[in-house]
């Protein structure tokens, strides 16, 4: 079941950090105050991290060799493994982007 958290987890991450920079735009013009965005990315890009981590490490259990076509069980984690990384590795470098546009383009600009 820990192998569904790298393919899963991280998109609902990005996703998550969309839906609350947008929610945070009215108070941060409003009080100018920038810190609850980088907060979320933040936290966003840790469990991004983790996606990576958590993958990357059942792909060591299971044997760093490029999965097979058999169906047997070792094949099927290798696959999800290597899946899990490259989605998180994708996510992370979505949230960072998110976070770098952010950081840059101030929120407020009439």
């Amino acid at each position: 079941m820990r192998l569904w958290f790298p393919i899963l987890v991280p998109p609902l991450a990005m996703l998550a950090q969309l839906s609350v920079n947008y929610a945070l735009v009215a108070l941060e013009c409003q009080h100018q105050q920038r810190l609850p965005v980088h907060v979320v990315a933040a936290v966003a890009l840790v469990i991004a991290f983790a996606g990576i981590a958590i993958g990357r490490r059942h792909w060591k259990r299971a044997g760093v060799a490029l999965p097979g076509d058999g169906g047997d069980q070792r094949s099927r984690t290798r696959f999800l493994a290597i899946v899990g990384v490259f989605v998180s590795a994708l996510m992370a470098l979505a949230i960072a982007a998110q976070w770098l546009m952010a950081a840059f383009i101030p929120p407020c600009i009439e």
